[in-house]
């Protein structure tokens, strides 16, 4: 295994998208998946018992750094210095051009598509396969996002042959993060949003039952602290007073 190459994700948090990428570029290239970001519901706890072969802490000896399903640098982890960055995968809209040499930025539903797609022809160990088979139809809302691509069906259906999966695994898997989601939801909210420079926050969690929150009053609560709080982050000059 290479020391010399590390791949990351976002400092704030890991979601299974993240996951996906940074466990399966570090396999195809022999080097070290990085990922500090706490795992956020979208990662359950059956998926956390899983092989999952990462570290959290960033070493001085990685000489280059591969990032996934970010490329704004506000987000990055702040012990990585952008000289050393060689790639950026992404499907995020935004900073296509301050990547424009090192970025691959395309408007697929998950980046684990852009991710698998690397691998060809080359064979994935199983744990890969089945972190890239759930970002996938995971990102897409199991394909009824309107982000879903050609791409991401056609990646999500190849990666089948490798899976070693319940086959009733994406119920399986959304009924798990919902069950998470109500037993700690302040905790479930506030490990998924980001706060905007314009002062927007922005939040995001996948239920089958949505309705559900809706009726839930705490929802409103935290949704209010979360609102209070990304206007004391922000900028003065970014609120429109």
């Amino acid at each position: 295994m290479t020391n010399k190459l590390c791949v990351t994700g976002g400092a704030a948090y890991t979601d299974i998208d993240v996951l996906a990428c940074a466990i399966a570029f570090a396999e195809l290239k022999n080097c070290v998946a990085i990922l500090p970001g706490a795992f956020n519901a979208t990662i359950p706890e059956s998926i956390r018992k899983w092989d999952l072969n990462f570290s959290t802490k960033f070493s001085k000896s990685y000489e280059q750094v591969v990032v996934v399903d970010v490329s704004n640098p506000k987000y990055f982890p702040p012990q990585i210095s952008e000289d050393k960055i060689v790639k950026v995968f992404d499907h995020h809209a935004g900073f296509e051009n301050y990547w424009k040499e090192k970025g691959q930025i395309e408007f697929v539903g998950a980046c684990a598509t852009l991710i698998f797609e690397l691998f060809g022809y080359k064979k994935l160990s199983p744990v890969s396969a089945n972190l890239l088979y759930t970002a996938i139809f995971a990102n897409t809302l199991n394909f009824n996002a309107s982000v879903t691509s050609a791409r991401d069906i056609q990646a999500f259906e190849k990666l089948k042959k490798f899976i070693e999966l319940p086959e009733n695994w994406i119920e399986q898997y959304y009924a798990e993060v919902e069950k998470g989601i109500f037993e700690n939801f302040d905790k479930a909210i506030k490990n998924d949003t980001k706060i905007l420079s314009n002062g927007w926050a922005i939040s995001q969690i996948e239920l089958y039952d949505a309705a559900s929150i809706l009726k839930n009053q705490n929802f409103f609560g935290i949704i209010g602290t979360l609102h209070e709080r990304s206007f004391r982050l922000a900028p003065d000059n970014a609120i429109d007073k």
